[in-house]
């Protein structure tokens, strides 16, 4: 499912136009990728957590170059117990 037809779902399931469900959708994408660029978890109870994590500076290779990667940030996310029990029920 890409954006749009999540859109299109969430149109539908809430009784809503798809611009009031495209707003709402990235007013919420918005919120947490700040949050978590901040530095803060973004708990959603039954859905999972959004978490930042930082990846340590490394050493890669390619056809035989040695470089350096360095130290960035990137995002974990946890499904919650009641997700993951959904998904195995």
């Amino acid at each position: 499912m890409n954006k749009q037809e999540l859109i299109k779902e969430i149109a539908s399931k809430c009784e809503m136009t798809r611009d009031d469900a495209w707003s709402v959708l990235n007013f919420i994408t918005d919120v947490i990728k700040e949050l978590v660029k901040d530095g803060n978890a973004v708990k959603i109870e039954g859905f999972g957590t959004f978490k930042p994590k930082i990846l340590k500076a490394s050493t890669g290779q390619c056809a035989g170059r040695v470089y350096d990667v360095p130290e960035r940030q990137t995002v974990k996310f946890t499904a919650s117990k009641t997700f993951k029990e959904m998904l195995n029920g």
